[in-house]
């Protein structure tokens, strides 16, 4: 019986309460009460954010020499020997290559893709605002197959779907014959810059 006693008076305090704090008294035959109406905009979470992700593959290449290679005197004949040739370093693809399979050209790539939910444009250029470079013999090309650099809004892709995020993917192509200036050491020749504007 105390319990529910104590029911009662809990709800009749807590109606009391939620009553009093929306209701006003009148204690005259004729009145009137005025009540504010009031509307006030706070900012939500949301907003433009940026995530554009660059990925590069191997950027370092190597040229092997034309070797004869060991001459064998039991069989009067050089093995191991080599013509020269690109080589693959990593994740490089082969660009060309001649008719003894010798690899005239590698290539490396550059993805670049966009995670934020607003278009962005991309650029990328060799040694500033060149798409073409020659030094001391070898020729750097950096080229690509979209039909233009702008990266549509992530968030018009289907809902979570990352991997459908939308993408550049621009090649950098290595041919050529490298002068007496290069050594077995990696040495430096050009810089590839990847802008990122918003339209």
């Amino acid at each position: 019986m105390k319990k529910f006693a104590s029911l009662i008076l809990a709800l009749a305090m807590m109606f009391s309460l939620s009553i009093s704090a929306s209701a006003a008294t009148i204690n005259t035959s004729t009145g009137s009460e005025n009540v504010p109406v009031q509307i006030k905009v706070t900012e939500g979470l949301g907003g433009t954010v940026y995530n554009v992700t660059v990925a590069w593959e191997s950027m370092d290449f190597t040229y092997k020499k034309a070797a004869t290679g060991t001459w064998d005197p039991d069989t009067h004949i050089y093995r191991d020997g080599n013509a020269a040739g690109w080589v693959i370093n990593g994740n490089q693809l082969i660009a060309e290559a001649d008719a003894e399979g010798n690899y005239t050209a590698v290539s490396s790539a550059i993805t670049v893709t966009n995670h934020s939910n607003a278009e962005v444009n991309v650029g990328a250029a060799l040694n500033g605002n060149k798409t073409t470079e020659t030094h001391d013999g070898v020729m750097l090309a950096l080229s690509t197959d979209a039909d233009d650099e702008t990266l549509s809004d992530a968030s018009q892709v289907a809902y979570n779907d990352v991997p459908g995020a939308d993408k550049i993917v621009y090649t950098l192509k290595v041919s050529g014959v490298p002068g007496d200036s290069y050594s077995s050491d990696l040495t430096e020749v050009d810089t590839i810059t990847v802008t990122i504007s918003t339209p």
